[in-house]
């Protein structure tokens, strides 16, 4: 059985039909692309819509680009990875000299061998992104960051802050966003 099916842009999906599919940014260098999660559609090119927007840096890790932006939650900066199918803002536990601290709101999950915690919810916090302000934004503190990433502070994924659509341009370095 064929398990291609044709798409709403002339595309193909590979999967059953109601399948999810995962392309990374490597596939994507260079190009323009809009993610329009209130439509489930993904785009080439930038559409103009987005009202907001964030210079970002990228950074390769294992042949892979990664785009981290920057934000500030409860006052202090952090520099997070874009993940754009994720829902969550994780902050990996504080290291060496980073002057956050955090305060345990709330354990979310443990270790049933141990007995230790692992990760934990930060009480409600304002977060800022650029020009934009999203009250009330819960983070989870897991451990520590994974080795390629030890240079990052979190993940963030757009949909928890509200956020309807982003717009990767590629050319001018910057993640555009709207919430409406």
């Amino acid at each position: 059985m064929d398990s291609r099916r044709p798409t709403a842009n002339g595309g193909c999906g590979i999967g059953p039909p109601g399948a999810a599919v995962v392309i990374g940014l490597d596939m994507l260098v260079g190009q323009d692309i809009s993610i329009d999660y209130k439509h489930r559609k993904i785009t080439r090119g930038l559409s103009g819509l987005a009202r907001h927007s964030v210079d970002v840096e990228t950074f390769t890790a294992s042949g892979a680009p990664y785009w981290v932006v920057p934000i500030s939650l409860g006052g202090v900066g952090f520099r997070v990875l874009l993940d754009t199918g994720a829902n969550d803002l994780g902050l990996f536990a504080p290291r060496g000299s980073k002057p956050f601290k955090f305060v345990r709101s709330e354990t979310i999950a443990h270790d049933s061998a141990t007995g230790e915690q692992k990760a934990f919810a930060m009480p409600p916090m304002i977060l800022v992104l650029n020009d934009g302000k999203f009250k009330n934004q819960v983070a989870v503190i897991v451990g520590e960051a994974p080795g390629a990433l030890r240079e990052i502070d979190g993940v963030l994924g757009p949909t928890v802050l509200g956020i309807t659509r982003i717009e990767l341009d590629w050319e001018q370095k910057c993640l555009r966003w709207d919430t409406q």
